[in-house]
Parts: C-alpha cells; structure tokens; sequence
C-alpha cells in the first residue's frame, strides 16, 4: 500500500489537476472479502471505478449492492470471460442509479440496514 500511496503522490505533484481514473479490480466471486479489499485501497487512493470480473461464472454480482450502499463508486466494466473483449463497460449512470433505487426499496421495507 506504500507503493500506492507514493505513486498518487508522484501524480498529485508531477500532474496536479489531471483528471485520472483510479479503478480497482473485484473479483465477483469473493463476496464480503471485496468490500474489505475496497476498503484498503479507497483509504489511500481514490477509487473512482471498479471492474467486477468473473460474473460469467456462478457470481450474481449481489456485491455490488453492497458496495454501492456502502461506497458509491460505478461499477465501470464487468469481467464475463478470460479476453478483454470480454470486458463489458456498463452503463455506469443507468446502473448505479438503478442499484440505488434498489438499495431505497430495501431499506424502505427493511430488507437493509
């Protein structure tokens, strides 16, 4: 996480004002142990994006409920196969607006805390 931290830094002095995306990559599959992955990145770079990989398989991508819930960040491509053509950008805007309006049906008939 040092190396990360140093790296933003190099960024912020060398480029300030840059627009830059800051993406991680999920795996789907992991469940719970994203958010935590999330977490130690976002807490020493700003994370604008992720790539959920691995929704071709048994992952139903409920993870990502979680995150917007907890985090806000777009969800920016989804991982669906081995190629990166099998990367699928979404619809960003459509999609986390359609995960909010998820999340305010499920805490208004208190199915989330």
């Amino acid at each position: 996480m040092n190396e990360l931290s140093k790296i933003n830094r190099v960024i912020d002095r060398e480029y300030p004002g840059v627009y830059r995306e800051n993406l991680i990559v999920l795996d789907a599959t992991t469940g719970q142990n994203a958010i935590q992955q999330l977490k130690e990145f976002n807490d020493v770079t700003d994370i604008t994006g992720i790539i959920l990989t691995k929704m071709d398989g048994t992952a139903k991508g409920g993870i990502v409920v979680a995150i917007q819930a907890e985090f806000g960040i777009p969800v920016k491509y989804i991982g669906v196969g081995e190629k990166i053509e099998d990367l699928i950008l979404t619809a960003s805007l459509r999609l986390s607006l359609m995960i909010q309006k998820l999340i305010m049906m499920m805490k208004k008939h208190h199915l989330l805390d």
